[in-house]
């Protein structure tokens, strides 16, 4: 599961007349933030359920009552990337990064929501081209996020904020933003929520934890005592233990529960992470285990065996920055370019897993009372050897086999 978001930002210097403008056209649980850069962002309750008619509808409201420009901006499960771009309350500009994801559309379509660059471009920031935009608007990208990170900041917008959403109160972009008011229905100017201490510290390293666990297949499931047994040995590289349990009779293609790392020393922490469902082989590519994971090959474990979530070993490995391990699997005759149910190769494992670290570091730049939070969570990146340098030498081996 990746990201659902969805918000509007409004080119005006008065967080107040926003406001306003909000609860005229009908919306009742909302947040607006300060002026930043000539713009305020807004999140609201309706559009974080994703209901793109509404989402046009109040944009365009929006851009008429202020007489500005109002872009909204929505990504579906980190696949899709759409905006709205309203002057006057006139829809100028729509874009869809995959307009037949859900149902077959028109070449009319396709046309329609493709993005027109040199529209675009009339609100972007002195300096930024239409070759810019264009090359953003066609390229694809693993994470959705990316794109509109991209044209939130030709629009002078800071990217955090197109990264939230109603639905998660601590994103946005945090003390960044200064304090939100939230119109609770009763019109007297709602409560105001800080997003700053220790609360957001929290959230964002629960959030965090949630990404990695999704970019690892979290999910739980029964399994057998054997096959648990069978998969924290693979786990934790004891080959002994693996040859042990197999000779009593384990399956060593059968799944076994595998306690999730966490990214913070606490017992709170783990709690907070989903247990995963993997074969043993899985389990052993996830943490890097390349004896454990050739040992399991030549006891006939099913090399081709994928998880529904994020693909065959060979992603895992790459996920984990396991160089080694990779080179067990391509010797074991997995293709270097082999894809995920989602079309994603090991290569574009490993740029997603630089992406989200960037992510969290660009966060914590614009954010100080976050340092600690990136710190905390690169120093335990390193110790999983999940580190820039271990995915560049995972990279060298793909490419080197042709992925």
């Amino acid at each position: 599961m990746g990201a659902f978001i969805a918000n509007f930002h409004v080119r005006s210097q008065a967080g107040d007349t926003v406001h306003d403008a909000c609860a005229a056209i009908g919306a009742t649980q909302f947040r607006a933030s300060d002026a930043r850069s000539g713009w305020v962002s807004i999140y609201e309750q309706r559009a974080s359920g994703q209901d793109e008619a509404w989402i046009e509808q109040f944009s365009r409201e929006l851009s008429a009552r202020l007489k500005g420009p109002c872009v909204a901006f929505l990504v579906h499960d980190s696949d899709i990337a759409r905006y709205w771009l309203n002057d006057q309350g006139q829809l100028l500009d729509e874009y869809n990064s995959i307009p037949d994801y859900f149902d077959q559309a028109s070449d009319e379509e396709k046309r329609r929501l493709k993005g027109r660059a040199e529209v675009f471009l009339r609100y972007c920031q002195p300096g930024v081209t239409a070759q810019e935009v264009e090359a953003v608007l066609r390229t694809e990208t693993t994470f959705a996020e990316d794109t509109i990170m991209k044209l939130a900041e030709f629009l002078g917008i800071e990217p955090e904020r197109v990264l939230g959403d109603f639905g998660h109160p601590e994103s946005g972009g945090g003390g960044s933003l200064g304090d939100f008011a939230e119109d609770d229905g009763d019109n007297d100017g709602g409560s105001v929520a800080s997003m700053s201490g220790q609360g957001g510290s929290a959230n964002l390293t629960q959030r965090l934890q949630a990404q990695f666990a999704r970019m690892l297949g979290a999910t739980d499931t029964n399994t057998s005592p054997a096959g648990d047994a069978l998969v924290q040995a693979a786990a934790a590289g004891n080959v002994a233990e693996i040859d042990r349990l197999v000779q009593a009779g384990a399956d060593v293609n059968a799944p076994g529960i595998l306690p999730l790392e966490t990214f913070g020393p606490s017992a709170a922490a783990a709690a907070l992470m989903p247990k995963i469902a993997l074969s043993p082989l899985l389990a052993a590519a996830s943490r890097g285990q390349a004896k454990a994971a050739k040992r399991l090959l030549e006891l006939k474990a099913n090399a081709m065996e994928t998880n529904p979530m994020f693909g065959s070993a060979l992603h895992a490995a790459a996920q984990r920055g396991s160089a080694a391990t990779i080179e067990v699997l391509l010797m074991a005759g997995l293709p270097a370019n082999l894809k995920n149910q989602h079309g994603h190769t090991p290569l574009d494992v490993v740029q997603a897993a630089r992406t989200q670290v960037e992510m969290a570091k660009n966060l914590a730049k614009s954010m100080p009372q976050m340092q600690a939070v990136y710190d905390q969570l690169l120093s335990r990146l390193e110790s999983m050897n999940m580190t820039e340098a271990a995915w560049h030498a995972c990279e060298e081996v793909l490419r080197a086999a042709g992925g």
